[in-house]
């Protein structure tokens, strides 16, 4: 084990266990800039987005507890996944919001 706890792979030390991080960071973020460029790939992202209810509340008036936590997961997912979108590519998002902003879908 290394410092706080974090479990390093036979052979590996740490500064390459976070080389490695960085670079799966920086694959990621270069996959969503692709995504982001394409007009196919905005329509997936804002459908996603959509689906894990960023653009919605969690709570509403009769749901149980249970619900609305499940609710706040899905929530939890796509907001992770509108920071690497923003991370990735400020423009291309902005692009998305654009072509979406009166689609009525």
């Amino acid at each position: 084990m290394t410092r706080a706890g974090r479990r390093t792979l036979p052979g590996m030390d740490e500064n390459e266990l976070n080389e490695k991080a960085q670079q799966a960071r920086e694959q990621a973020l270069d996959d969503l800039r692709r995504l982001l460029a394409d007009p196919h790939g905005r329509r997936v992202a804002w459908r996603l987005l959509g689906l894990a209810g960023v653009f919605r509340i969690s709570y509403l008036p009769g749901l149980d507890a249970a619900t609305v936590a499940f609710r706040e997961g899905e929530r939890n997912t796509g907001l992770n996944l509108l920071n690497d979108l923003l991370a990735a590519s400020p423009g291309g998002y902005a692009q998305m919001i654009q072509e979406n902003q009166d689609d009525g879908r």
